[in-house]
């Protein structure tokens, strides 16, 4: 669950700016739209609003950002050469900083990093756990010259491994550490590590122009239908799996109406409507109507 978000040097934002789920103490209505978790009382959900150009798109757009790179685990296969404030004329050469404060097993965890608009390095990173009373637990600490300290108190085989991961860092210039430890094998001192890396993981990102993809697409895509599954569970649809088969439109809806549909489907694309098949002799490509009859289709 997250905790807090901040973003610096991104886009229009210059200075530090950041949006807090915490609760405020003042909620008198809707109190079942807060969770308590430990010490913590959270929004379930909140809004963000402003005037036009005041920044409430790209503060969305920072967390699908900063997302991307833990999730990839670099930042070679994101754009980050023009994503520095341009408001600032020295923004360029100063690092954008990201920084989450997520809720993991009642547990508060403090992510961030800072990359280099420059080249893409990641020029610092770190995990802490934070305390109730105000202390902090770092599990690991990267400045920009690649070393990395720890308050993890580690022996024997765990301390080996660790010395040589946090060796290995230094050829990471734009890879994350956090990701490198979440692909390592499962061992019980690092574990905070992958998960951590999979909150990051199921972090779904909507903004109004997103496009849903067809459901079958989805659904062959492991990863896509496992969140979605998540999602219709979480929200007591009363679905819990989803799933493909081929059928035909004959079966489906009877010979007279999947003829109907098809002959509706035609007029509409004479008349310029919208449709995924092309009457016989149509320009713009190759009739389909040959194929047409008990074609396969995906529901």
């Amino acid at each position: 669950m997250l905790v807090r978000f901040a973003v610096q040097n991104f886009r229009s934002f210059s200075e530090q700016t950041g949006i807090s789920m915490v609760a405020n103490g003042r909620i008198r209505r809707m109190e079942d739209h807060v969770v308590t978790c430990g010490d913590l009382k959270l929004l379930r959900g909140a809004f963000v609003y402003g005037a036009n150009a005041s920044g409430k798109s790209n503060l969305i757009r920072a967390v699908d950002f900063a997302t991307k790179i833990v999730d990839l685990g670099s930042t070679d296969a994101v754009n980050f050469y023009d994503q520095y404030c341009k408001l600032n004329k020295e923004a360029v050469d100063q690092p954008g900083v990201f920084q989450f404060e997520i809720l993991i097993d009642n547990r508060v965890y403090s992510y961030g990093f800072a990359l280099s608009y420059r080249d893409g390095r990641i020029v610092e990173e770190w995990l802490y756990n934070l305390g109730a009373s105000g202390s902090e637990f770092c599990y690991f600490a990267r400045d920009e010259h690649g070393h990395v300290r720890t308050d993890l108190n580690l022996r024997g085989e765990s301390r080996k491994r660790f010395e040589v991961y946090r060796g290995d860092v230094k050829a990471l210039q734009s890879g994350l550490f956090l990701a490198e430890m979440a692909k390592k094998p499962e061992h019980e001192d690092f574990r905070v590590f992958r998960q951590v890396h999979e909150w990051f993981k199921r972090v779904i990102v909507i903004f109004p122009e997103s496009v849903y993809r067809p459901l079958p697409l989805v659904v062959r895509d492991k990863k896509r239908k496992r969140q979605l599954e998540t999602c219709l569970t979480h929200f007591d649809t009363g679905i819990d799996s989803i799933g493909v088969h081929p059928t035909t439109l004959e079966n489906e809806l009877g010979s007279a109406t999947a003829k109907r549909l098809r002959e509706t489907q035609g007029s509409a694309w004479r008349q310029g409507g919208l449709c995924t098949q092309r009457p016989k002799g149509a320009p713009g490509g190759p009739s389909r109507e040959g194929r047409a009859e008990g074609r396969k289709t995906e529901t």
